[in-house]
């Protein structure tokens, strides 16, 4: 069984804390400082130090290649990492290091780890001994599922999942470093999962922040691409759950194979979400239909290519931002129910037009 090391063996966890420098304002205020936004060491960030966050998202989405830009992050500001590999091999790591950059100096920094006992007492022997002597600010676990299953843990048992946080992550928390977990989440005919798959533990323990990551233009090693960030927990208050929070841009550069992850702050409602062109669509068809439709057949009619539908849950999530805007209405008498109609503009019987160009 999963032995739990003590914190701090000389006091017990039970005994009242001292919390005068928090409510003195002298503690420090804990915010987001990994995985930063651009290059400006003082800008925005993602990952909390000393707390759990999580990354997930389905096969390839671009976790992992996340994960090493963070690291890579830190190790150019003179810090040190771990990466605990539970799924892939040294070289591939290395490979992809180098691809963004690393120099052989770098790499002297980066700790690689691959697991193939479920030894508690080694896992932290070793871990604490990195930490010891070169203090390293992120530890990334490669997955989530991969390190439950070697220690014979059943991803959806909630007892499981509870103890090998208690036992293994949690204590390397109060080390300093921030960890990083990556997971997956099961393929879904309906879009991206909101939550990671396995027990409701896995994200109960988050104490930091969780994001999905979402390959909305795929990339290649000859193609460049997007990932969006989309945040579903932050303690710390930081960004806005489920909205987009970042866009990577993923660019490769062919033939040399060199790639670059550069982070942005996703604008709010920018005009590549499938919100807006969905809007754009919407006010497009209520232009030309002035009888108005209900949200199925918006969904059904409105795409400006024949035969194309448009998912009806963006259909509806559309539908709410444009009456929230006052562009649209729902005149339907019965709530269970939904027709719009564009709602006329103050002062002229003319309806309302799109608020841009349809860009088709």
């Amino acid at each position: 069984p999963l032995e739990i090391p003590a914190a701090e063996p000389e006091r017990s966890s039970w005994e009242p804390q001292d919390l005068a420098a928090h409510f003195t304002g002298t503690a420090e205020t804990l915010d987001p400082t990994i995985l930063q936004i651009g290059t400006d060491e003082l800008g925005s960030a993602f990952l909390y130090p000393s707390r759990l966050n999580m990354i997930f998202g389905e096969s390839s989405s671009g976790k992992s290649w996340i994960a090493l830009h963070a690291c890579l992050e830190q190790i150019r500001q003179g810090h040190h990492v771990i990466y605990i590999d539970f799924e892939d091999h040294p070289a591939t790591m290395v490979h992809r290091l180098k691809l963004l950059g690393a120099t052989p100096e770098q790499g002297q920094n980066f700790h690689y780890i691959r697991p193939e006992t479920s030894n508690t007492e080694e896992a932290h022997h070793h871990i604490t001994q990195i930490v010891d002597t070169h203090n390293p600010t992120l530890i990334v676990v490669d997955s989530y599922g991969e390190a439950l299953a070697l220690f014979g843990i059943d991803q959806n048992d909630d007892k499981g999942v509870a103890h090998f946080v208690q036992a293994i992550l949690r204590p390397w928390t109060r080390q300093g470093p921030a960890i990083l977990i990556l997971d997956h989440v099961t393929k879904s005919l309906e879009g991206p999962r909101q939550y990671s798959i396995g027990s409701q533990r896995k994200r109960a323990s988050i104490d930091g922040a969780a994001y999905r990551a979402n390959q909305t233009e795929p990339f290649t090693r000859h193609k460049s691409g997007v990932i969006q960030l989309v945040c579903t927990k932050d303690r710390g208050g930081k960004w806005p759950i489920n909205k987009t929070v970042a866009k990577i841009d993923v660019i490769t550069d062919n033939p040399t194979g060199k790639v670059t992850l550069t982070i942005h702050e996703a604008a709010e409602d920018t005009p590549q979400s499938p919100t807006r062109k969905v809007k754009d669509m919407i006010l497009a068809y209520l232009q030309e239909n002035t009888e108005g439709a209900s949200t199925n057949k918006l969904a059904e009619n409105a795409h400006p290519e024949a035969g194309k539908q448009i998912n009806p849950a963006y259909v509806k999530q559309a539908c709410q931002a444009l009456e929230n805007d006052q562009l649209i209405h729902n005149v339907s008498i019965n709530k269970n129910q939904t027709h719009w109609k564009l709602k006329p503009a103050e002062n002229t019987t003319e309806p309302a037009t799109p608020t841009t160009p349809l860009q088709v």
